[in-house]
């Protein structure tokens, strides 16, 4: 009999043993599960199913991790910077595609030097009453600012063009003559044998100007005399003729004019910038999410556990009988022998 028990109580404990490994290996088999998924980066409502099915088992929503991101971005330029102080608009619409807008994400600046430049420089000049045998300079010096760059290049200039304009006459300062044989009923004009009649109050002069103006060394073009008086009284020179110094109230022909100077010039070198804002579509930007889910115990799992339960507690009975029965049979087979 007892042998029969114990038998039974091996066999027993051997069924426990595989219940207990397949309720374990059932217990540990997808606890968990998770799967990828894609959303817009700009999808703040996004809420995940809260249950899902797989393989006939039930599993429940538990939190999710973000495992890549897929940013979409475009870049806006701004092209030929003095300097990099510049700061670019926080939101841009993408040039390439006017229906994408983005936040910025940051901002590089590009260096670019600029050698070899030149430009050519013209000047422009106005006069008035200016001499109308006047010559101009072949050359001008004048002082030329880069804008582009802040600098100051100092060149010269050369003559392009003289467009003279509107003559006319103004006084201009008293000529100093001389006249020679003053005691005579005539006087020669110095510098010159034109003899002019003498006259005691003013200098003879009208039908002479040109003979005085040569006498002058002045062009009867462009000067003209209009007035004659006597400039002291008369003297001897050191030749001992009597001289006697006047004065010839002139007039010169003077005009106005518009002078052109021209040159091509080098330039200092440029340096410039380039910056490339980067911004970021969050609408287009991807976010990958790996959502994490745990298995949900269902009634077989429960049933299992009562049954590897019950199969438990009634090994540990049985064997407590085997025991008492053991102990009991012992004691009989010691009553007996006495």
């Amino acid at each position: 009999m007892i042998k029969k028990l114990s038998s039974l109580f091996l066999s027993m404990l051997v069924l426990l043993s595989c219940l207990s490994a397949s309720v374990s290996a059932f217990a540990k088999d997808n606890q968990t599960y998770s799967k990828e998924v894609e959303i817009s980066k700009s999808d703040k409502n996004y809420i995940p199913d809260e249950e899902i099915r797989v393989d006939g088992k039930t599993y429940k929503f538990v939190d999710y991790d973000i495992v890549d991101e897929k940013p979409a971005t475009f870049t806006v330029k701004k092209k030929k910077l003095k300097s990099k102080d510049y700061t670019a608009e926080q939101t841009a619409v993408n040039p390439d595609d006017k229906s994408s807008k983005g936040k910025l994400i940051s901002t590089a600046f590009e260096e670019e030097t600029e050698n070899n430049r030149e430009t050519t420089v013209t000047k422009e000049l106005k006069y008035s009453a200016v001499q109308t045998d006047y010559s101009f300079p072949e050359s001008y010096q004048t002082e030329y600012a880069d804008r582009e760059t802040d600098k100051k290049v100092t060149t010269s200039l050369k003559l392009v063009s003289v467009n003279k304009s509107n003559p006319y006459w103004i006084d201009t300062s008293a000529m100093e003559g001389t006249v020679t044989g003053y005691d005579a009923l005539v006087y020669t004009l110095a510098n010159s044998n034109v003899q002019i009649p003498k006259n005691t109050d003013n200098p003879n002069f009208k039908g002479y100007e040109n003979d005085i103006l040569k006498s002058l060394n002045l062009s009867s073009d462009n000067y003209k005399i209009i007035d004659a008086s006597w400039n002291g009284d008369a003297y001897y020179n050191a030749d001992h003729v009597l001289c006697r110094n006047c004065t010839y109230s002139v007039q010169i022909k003077v005009c106005d004019a518009i002078v052109i100077y021209e040159s091509k010039i080098d330039l200092p070198d440029k340096v410039t910038y380039t910056a490339v804002s980067t911004y970021e579509d969050e609408a287009k930007s991807k976010l990958v999410l790996s959502l994490n889910y745990e298995q949900v115990k269902d009634n077989t799992t429960t049933i299992v556990i009562g049954v590897v339960l019950g199969i438990l507690i009634l090994s540990v009975l049985i064997a407590a009988i085997l025991i008492y029965l053991s102990k009991k049979k012992k004691s009989e087979e010691v009553l007996n022998a006495k």
